[in-house]
């Protein structure tokens, strides 16, 4: 606990609040040490009962600690307990003097716990009977002063100090209820007793009350050192008085001559030099100092600061609501700069722009906008513009509807990037310099499948094998069931495919082998009717009557050991077929049939009989289907390739080359964007550029717009592109930081939807908002800025609120032209008073009185002005007596040497004598007066 806790402080207040009104600082320190003994003393012992029984060496810690504790609170509480009572100076110290012996022997104790405490460590030095006697002794002292003494003695004078001797019952002018009494003294005269009776006058009185009883005698202590060391502040004529109001900080009043206080300073000053610096400009520039008055709801104000000259608005309360933006070179400059605010202000539309706008401008002959933020700074610009301003404005509020769903692209990475086409979705693979390598090879009905291809092709870009077809390949490939085979041309037309689907890779090859053997050797077999294929199948023989069109319409139904066996076998049946041609079969071939709608195709026959490739679909005619056999016969030499997975297949187109992504089912997915004057070069693209391209590219939905990070060097920007990578707008600023650029886009993107779309009228009150709060400005069609809030307010309504503030006053303001300094009249909710002002318009000194009226108020103005060049100045530097004349009544008033008045005459006087006289009997009387307390 600090003095400054029990003086006026928290504990001097819950003492008086919970307790009572205490008698002297004693009872306020006995009360709260002895409540802090207790309480350390409650606390060690709960922790001794309740953690002592731990573990060896916790044991011993929370041990000595509890027993610290419970020994601690004791001295404190018993040091409480007898600060309490009415003890003498004398006794309160040797108490005082115990306890810290007490305390002492405590502290030694949580040192030499446990090491130095038998039967514990019996081996090491024993301080137990030292530290037992030393605080044994402590609390001895305590009691003996407290209890012992005045018992044995029965002199409780020896240690206790005498009481108080109180009365019930006070007198009238004692308590404060009259200025004047009298009061009967008994008193012994010698051997005899006497009286008389005593005239009672209340001559002075506090000027400030206090929140206790102690504080107001320490107050009445106070009162008499000053009186005995205060002279008489006399006042012939009108003076400044200065004083020290704090430490480094002093004032100045004006008195009059008459002793009254008619003006003080509005400022406190570092020093006394400043402070009659001070009083020396008002007592050259006062008396000279023209009235002003503002007449309307404001006006401006122009000022020299720093060889510029700046105005403000204040309303009549010389509150600034508004200021220009800067210094001007001349006053004349200045004064216009308050004309054009004050005719731009009145139809100026307020602009509120939270977190982005868009601005529409004119330039050139077409309309173009801009993207701010709410510090009106530009982010973006329009890269075209528009011939008409509501085709820009409508194209805006598409444009920021689309931002709002954007993606935000990496220019820097590569991305297949998803766009709408005139018939569906397509694709494109971009790399980091924006260069296109390849493109969807087809259109998708919606977005979703257009991204399952590009998935694909970026999961398989960098294992796919680079392949090549001279004339046409046999490609044998996985599908759902099984394997097939197929055999394809360079352009990936399909001549051939395997009639039924293999288990394995291996037997879809070998098939493929075979077929590609037949194929080269077959010959064409045709036949106008029915026919009988006798045919070997192994070690057996079988035959089958077969239609024109190859359908089978008979067969042995059983295998024969010979061909006799199955010739005799079939003429049983060509009994009813005589007309049917007899066919032996000995070796694959190629068969021509067609369908009942005359479409037709071609087959080809192993030598068992069984078809082992076909034409892929029916052909318009016996020719087409002759044609596409012969093509077959033809490319039948091609090499043979497991197609397990996707591949790039390079091919010429005229004299260059290019390439395709083909998956296994051969289907193409993707085609380059380029072409290369050779085979080598468009491979070399694939393995150096594609692959790597593809499996790391990003897959980007582009519906209407993106937003797209850009960079140069280190310099990091943004810009808006559509789907056919056309921009749209460019960001305004670079950054050095990417991570900066990112967050500008992302308020971008989150705020679009929000975003106020303006045009810049001629004037424009244009809301700001920042992590300090809320400003505003007017500015003109330029952008130049010709006013300015003078600070910021808290929210945007308070912002408005201000600027329509702004609006009635600018309405009818006019210059206040003054020089150095100037008196201005101030109407309150219910009075007048006046102020000195300086050129800036700060007040520099005030009415120390307040005036029912205007007229009131000037007169007495005209007074002090009348005073201000023959005042002096005074300097208290001890306390003094002041003699203060009003409505032709006189007082006294003590004041200290910080100029604080601490007490007066509780009457007024008829003449200035009579005051004296009571000054005089309260200096004579007052150092050596007893003090009484009422209660």
């Amino acid at each position: 606990m600090s003095t400054s806790d029990i003086e006026g402080g928290q504990l001097f207040q819950l003492y008086a609040r919970y307790v009572g009104e205490p008698e002297s600082k004693k009872d306020v320190w006995g009360y709260w040490l002895f409540l802090i003994g207790a309480v350390v003393s409650f606390v060690g012992v709960a922790l001794f009962l309740t953690l002592a029984e731990g573990p060896v060496g916790a044991n011993f810690l929370f041990r000595g600690l509890s027993l610290t504790l419970a020994a601690a609170g004791l001295p404190l509480g018993l040091l409480g307990i007898v600060l309490l009572l009415p003890l003498k100076r004398f006794s309160a110290w040797l108490t005082i003097l115990g306890a810290l012996v007490a305390l002492g022997a405590v502290v030694f104790f949580a040192y030499a716990y446990p090491e130095h405490w038998p039967p514990i460590n019996d081996n090491a030095v024993n301080y137990r009977n030292q530290i037992i006697a030393t605080y044994s002794g402590g609390i001895g002292l305590m009691v003996l002063i407290a209890v012992l003494v005045p018992i044995i003695t029965g002199e409780k004078s020896l240690f206790l100090s005498p009481e108080y001797e109180r009365e019930d019952e006070h007198p009238p002018v004692v308590v404060g209820e009259s200025i004047r009494g009298g009061m009967f003294s008994v008193y012994r005269d010698g051997k005899d007793w006497t009286w008389r009776l005593i005239d009672q006058e209340a001559i002075a009185g506090s000027v400030d009350s206090y929140v206790s009883k102690l504080e107001t005698e320490e107050s009445v202590d106070r009162i008499k050192t000053k009186v005995k060391e205060a002279g008489l502040l006399e006042i012939k004529h009108a003076a400044f008085r200065l004083y020290e109001a704090a430490e480094d900080s002093w004032k100045w009043v004006l008195m009059s001559e008459a002793g009254s206080i008619v003006a003080e300073s509005d400022e406190e000053y570092g020093s006394r030099d400043d402070a009659a610096e001070s009083v020396n400009d008002l007592k050259e520039f006062g008396p000279d100092a023209e009235i002003i008055d503002i007449e309307g709801d404001g006006a401006f104000q122009i000022h020299e600061e720093g060889g510029e000259y700046r105005w403000r608005l204040v309303d009549e309360d010389r509150n600034v609501v508004a200021e220009g933006p800067h210094g001007i070179k001349t006053y004349g400059d200045a004064a216009e700069g308050t004309e054009i605010a004050k005719g731009l202000a009145e139809d100026a539309r307020t602009l509120a722009v939270e977190t982005l706008g868009v601005e529409l401008f004119e330039k050139d002959g077409s309309w173009h906008w801009r993207l701010v933020d709410a510090d009106d700074q530009e982010l973006a610009t329009s890269e075209s513009g528009y011939t008409e301003q509501r085709v820009a404005e409508e194209q805006v509020y598409d444009l920021l509807e689309d931002v709002a769903n954007a993606p935000l692209l990496d220019a820097e990475d590569p991305s297949f990037e998803i766009t709408p086409a005139e018939d569906g979705w397509e694709w494109r693979l971009v790399d980091e310099d924006g260069d296109v390598y390849a493109r969807s090879a087809a259109t998708a009905n919606a977005p979703g499948p257009a991204e399952n291809t590009a998935t694909t092709v970026r999961d398989n870009a960098r294992d796919a094998e680079v392949v090549s077809i001279q004339n046409a390949d046999f490609e044998y490939y996985p599908t759902d069931d099984g394997w097939r085979w197929r055999l394809v041309t360079e352009d990936r037309e399909v001549l051939a495919t395997s009639v039924e689907t293999f288990d394995s890779s291996e037997a879809a090859a070998e098939t493929v082998d075979k077929a590609q053997a037949q194929a080269q050797e077959a010959e064409l077999r045709e036949f106008e009717g029915a026919a009988f294929k006798l045919y070997e199948v192994g070690d057996e023989w079988r035959w089958r009557l077969i239609d024109e069109d190859g359908n089978v319409m008979a067969d042995s139904g059983e295998e024969h050991d010979s061909r006799d066996s199955a010739a005799a076998s079939m003429m049983t049946i060509k009994e009813q077929a005589p007309d049917a041609d007899v066919l032996e079969v000995e070796a694959a071939a190629f068969e021509l049939f067609h369908d009942e709608d005359e479409n037709w195709n071609w087959r080809l026959i192993d030598e068992g009989g069984e078809t082992t490739a076909r034409g892929p679909e029916m052909l318009p005619s016996e020719q087409a289907a002759r044609e596409a056999m012969d093509r077959v016969a033809d490319a039948a030499d091609g090499d043979a390739r497991k197609m397990g997975e996707a591949v790039y297949q390079v091919y010429a187109v005229d004299d260059d080359w290019t390439w395709q992504f083909v998956l296994p089912d051969g289907s193409v997915v993707a085609e380059g964007e380029d072409v290369y004057g050779t085979r080598d070069e468009a491979v070399s693209t694939i393995e150096s550029v594609v692959r790597e391209v593809a499996a790391s590219a990003s897959i980007d939905t582009i519906e209407e717009l993106a937003l797209q990070l850009t960079a140069s060097g280190d310099r990091h920007s943004w810009r808006i592109i559509e789907p056919g990578r056309n921009v749209v707008a460019s960001s305004s600023r670079a950054y050095g930081n990417r991570d900066d650029a990112i967050a500008e886009v992302e308020t971008v993107r989150d705020h679009a939807a929000d975003a106020t779309v303006f045009e810049l009228q001629a004037a424009t009150f244009q809301l700001r908002g920042a992590d300090d709060g809320w400003t505003w400005r007017l500015i003109d069609d330029e952008r130049e800025t010709i006013m300015q809030s003078p600070g910021s307010y808290e929210t945007s309504e308070d912002a408005e609120a201000a600027i329509e503030e702004v609006r009635d006053v600018i309405r009818t303001a006019d210059i206040l032209d003054y020089d150095e300094a100037a008196f201005e009249l101030v109407e309150r909710e219910d009075h007048w008073t006046w102020r000195l002002i300086d050129e800036e318009g700060n007040s520099l000194a005030s009415s120390e009185n307040d005036y029912s009226n205007r007229e009131d108020a000037k007169e007495a103005l005209e007074s002090v002005r009348r005073e201000l060049h023959d005042a002096s100045i005074l300097e208290i530097d001890i306390a003094a007596f002041e003699l203060q004349e009003a409505d032709g009544l006189w007082r006294w008033r003590l004041i200290d040497e910080n100029g604080n008045a601490i007490a007066q005459s509780l009457r007024t006087f008829d003449s200035r004598r009579e005051a004296r006289e009571s000054m005089e009997m309260l200096k004579e009387h007052a150092p050596q007066a007893m003090t009484t307390v009422a209660e």
